[in-house]
């Protein structure tokens, strides 16, 4: 999204509509030198500047070259010389518009080659955001999301994380079913959207925008869940009255225990406002509600750390001889490993044997044709916890006899 000018052209560092909201303001022309601001406009005309440079310069051989100055720093714009005619101030106190920029959305094939060419390669990836894509309410789907949920379910080690539509409140099972909604415990979906400032509204420069703007809930879940991975681990559910939104200022639409009911049954995990606690991630379902093995995220989410920890920290034994020694020792360190999450709580049971179990051995996992295969097949058992969602509290009245 380039502007010409006698001097110089400049251009926004990344394609899209945004960098026509970029203003270029030129002041202080001396004989020699002088200043660039750049900004932007807010919504009554007034120019906000966002960065400046002073004593830009034409000649290449100083520091203060504006290709130099500008390039190496500025996060909005590079500026390519064109001439050596120093520039006119500008006539407009309110700067300069850059102009021309546009993109293309991506198509459901961009985002199925990009997932071909660069996240099928890297397997630390466990958490999939999609800004600007949510489910259809309507049962028609979502062809990026589809996509994006195939890629998940193929890698086996990242979790998908769906939006609703901003607009569309969920309070009964028929809306849900309506949604056809994606079954993978490889998919997980938050509701409703919620409400944070606004960071361009400003009382003096910008009042007339709405001081705040609805969000999808994604992002932030995402955010939650890696707050709980490293606090608690990825076996605690991301929800509760510890799962605080903080900086979030309202609720598109609320949730009480009647929508509630309703809906985390069906994997829709609510965003509710709770006495006492603020607004909180009160729901930790995958989207597959019906299936009581992967249910719950924690779950699904325990599984894929122990498989990735484990397939990474076993590369060792990679063209060692394929015999009992080594089928020791995968027990015995992957044991260890087991053993350390069960002491950090990882997993149901009071007792080690009753929490997990870790088998390799001919006749056990392997036969001979494995063997001769050149495979090792080591197989890992865990309790997993499952979060307390109901908590059921029965009151009789004793009866004295008279």
């Amino acid at each position: 999204m380039p502007r010409l000018s006698l001097w110089s052209r400049y251009i926004a560092n990344g394609d899209g509509p945004w960098g026509n909201f970029l203003h270029i303001r030129i002041a202080r022309v001396s004989a020699f030198d002088f200043d660039i601001e750049v900004g932007t406009r807010n919504s009554i005309g007034t120019f906000y500047s966002l960065e400046a440079y002073e004593k830009v310069s034409l000649d290449s051989t100083l520091n203060t070259y504006a290709e130099t100055m500008i390039n190496d720093i500025s996060p909005y714009i590079t500026v390519a010389v064109t001439g050596v005619t120093l520039p006119a101030l500008t006539n407009d106190d309110d700067g300069v518009a850059l102009e021309n920029g546009a993109q293309t959305l991506p198509t459901v094939s961009d985002y199925a080659s990009f997932y071909q060419a660069t996240p099928i390669k890297i397997h630390n990836v466990s958490i999939i955001v999609l800004p600007g894509q949510s489910w259809a309410v309507d049962g028609s789907g979502n062809a990026v999301i589809s996509e994006t949920l195939a890629h998940c379910e193929k890698m086996k080690n990242r979790v998908l994380i769906i939006d609703a539509p901003e607009t569309v409140e969920l309070s009964n099972a028929g809306e849900i079913a309506t949604m056809v909604l994606p079954t993978s415990s490889y998919s997980v979906l938050y509701y409703p959207w919620v409400g944070v400032s606004n960071p361009v509204y400003h009382p003096d420069r910008n009042p007339s925008v709405s001081s705040t703007i609805n969000i999808a809930p994604s992002a932030i879940a995402a955010g939650m869940w890696a707050k709980f991975d490293a606090e608690r681990g990825v076996w605690k559910a991301p929800a509760g009255v510890r799962a605080q939104l903080n900086g979030v200022s309202s609720l598109k639409f609320q949730v009480g225990n009647l929508e509630q009911d309703k809906l985390n049954p069906l994997g829709v995990n609510c965003i509710r406002k709770m006495p006492n606690f603020g607004l909180v991630f009160w729901g930790a379902r995958t989207l597959a509600a019906t299936d009581p093995e992967w249910r719950y995220i924690p779950v699904r989410r325990t599984a894929i750390f122990i498989e990735q920890s484990i397939y990474e920290g076993i590369q060792w034994t990679v063209f060692e001889p394929n015999d009992h020694r080594l089928w020791s020792a995968l027990r015995g360190n992957i044991g260890n490993f087991m053993n350390g999450l069960f002491r950090d709580g990882a997993f149901q049971g009071e007792k080690a044997s009753d929490a997990y179990f870790v088998r390799c051995g001919l006749g056990d996992t392997m036969t001979q044709g494995d063997i001769d295969a050149g495979q090792v097949i080591v197989i890992v058992g865990f309790a997993p916890l499952k979060p307390a969602e109901f908590v059921i509290v029965r009151i009789e009245q004793k009866v004295t006899k008279q």
